[in-house]
């Protein structure tokens, strides 16, 4: 999945006059060839945490790429607006709730609740290898063949 992932990136790159810089925590191309790997001319993979406020600094002269304009729903929002001014006027909105003290004092809840939800993966998982079902959730899941399958979109 991962390589399908980048070689859609490659292409994407290649065929538009565009740089793409973002941050990839430490994963398979970084602990072979390094921190910084340039992927195509235009693009480079970062696995380094301390790069991050450089890369994505609010104001660092970097522009969204029309990349975002695929998330576009009805109106762009704060994540899909390319618009410098637009975006500054959205962000301001918000800012201190991504601060960083407020980000670093909300991690611990974060890793509270998704800790919860792994282990409560995992319980459905051991079950279902077992074949066996249950009715949690609003569809349900059953287990198949060593396979947990769960309905995330029940219609009613």
């Amino acid at each position: 999945m991962q390589a399908k992932v980048i070689v859609q990136m490659l292409y994407t790159t290649c065929t538009t006059n565009t740089v793409y810089i973002y941050y990839n925590p430490p994963n398979f191309i970084s602990a072979f060839i390094g921190t910084f790997v340039r992927l195509a001319p235009n693009h480079i993979s970062i696995a380094d945490p301390d790069a991050l406020q450089i890369v994505y600094a609010h104001g660092n002269g970097s522009l969204k790429s029309d990349f975002y304009d695929a998330f576009v729903s009805i109106h762009r929002g704060l994540f899909n607006t390319r618009d410098r001014a637009d975006h500054a006027r959205k962000r301001k909105i918000v800012s201190n709730v991504f601060s960083q003290k407020n980000v670093l004092e909300f991690e611990p809840s974060i890793r509270l609740y998704v800790t919860q939800f792994m282990n409560q993966w995992d319980r459905l998982f051991d079950k279902a290898v077992k074949n066996q079902s249950g009715s949690e959730g609003e569809g349900g899941w059953f287990g198949k063949d060593g396979r947990l399958w769960l309905d995330c979109l029940p219609c009613k």
